[in-house]
């Protein structure tokens, strides 16, 4: 079976095998996985992800829905509907919250809108040019030391997520540090990976950054303002052959404030009384 599966993933995501693999020996779990079958043959997926949202009442139980994928050949016949109508039982049995998904396109979010999500999430996407001027008197202020996914580092990272996400809007997803390892290492993939900067009289932070061509793309971020002006030529450093940055802010981020476009990123099912996400921080996983 769990070959019949990365086929279905490397041929509905066009992912490498390296990645494929990723997923399958760090987050796949046959219990919250999803499959449809034909003849005997699996033909559709989708996962069920553990998650928290945690806001300023309280955490609420949450499931992300990832890797919703049906092969091209058994497309139109209504197995992905099947599949979440199957995760929505499942979800409201085991007395989750709420469903969190977050679609790859624009006709993907009609789709899940038929299936009941509503908008929820956004972020602040700021663009930044990189000149070779950013590498100047910056180049010993930020240590960035590199994070590996041990135990303690995880465990390090997740606390400063913490902190910082609950100090700066307190409504967030909360991901298990076995989701922040599978984050960090696809990020390496991509060349990029997690930083930490110790403190430089403004508090420790961290960020998690991707290559994508010639740009670099910090997926997330958590440091103060006085730090965060220093990233470019961090990251130009890093990476020299860059021509660009992308920040991916929470929405109520204060953070180059007259910059960026808003985004929609994720939607959400409600089993409970919804409650405003507006300004809330979901990150990391899924673009």
């Amino acid at each position: 079976m769990i070959d019949e599966l990365k086929h279905i993933w490397e041929v509905c995501f066009d992912d490498s095998e390296a990645y494929t693999d990723l997923y399958f020996s760090h987050v796949y779990a046959p219990e919250n996985t999803l499959v449809h079958t034909v003849a005997g043959r699996a033909v559709a997926m989708l996962s069920l992800l553990p998650a928290t949202l945690v806001t300023p009442a309280g955490t609420r139980k949450a499931r992300y829905v990832y890797a919703v994928a049906t092969l091209p050949a058994f497309r139109g016949k209504g197995f992905s509907r099947q599949l979440l109508a199957q995760a929505d039982a499942r979800m409201r049995a085991e007395g989750c919250e709420l469903a969190v998904v977050m679609p790859a396109s624009d006709t993907l979010v009609g789709f899940y809108a038929q299936q009941g999500f509503v908008p929820a999430f956004s972020r602040r996407a700021v663009w930044l040019p990189l000149f070779p001027t950013h590498t100047g008197s910056t180049r010993s202020f930020l240590n960035g030391i590199p994070l590996g996914d041990t135990d303690d580092e995880l465990q390090m990272l997740a606390a400063l997520r913490e902190r910082f996400f609950t100090a700066n809007g307190g409504c967030f997803v909360r991901w298990d540090t076995g989701i922040l390892s599978y984050a960090i290492r696809e990020c390496r993939l991509a060349s990029g990976g997690a930083f930490y900067f110790p403190d430089c009289g403004a508090g420790d932070g961290y960020i998690i950054v991707e290559r994508r061509g010639d740009t670099v793309v910090v997926q997330e971020m958590a440091v103060a303002p006085s730090l965060a002006e220093h990233l470019p030529a961090f990251l130009q450093q890093r990476y020299a052959d860059s021509e660009a940055i992308i920040f991916h802010l929470s929405a109520s981020s204060s953070l180059w404030s007259r910059r960026g476009v808003i985004e929609p990123t994720a939607m959400c099912k409600w089993f409970s009384p919804p409650c405003n996400l507006s300004g809330g921080h979901f990150g990391l996983m899924g673009g």
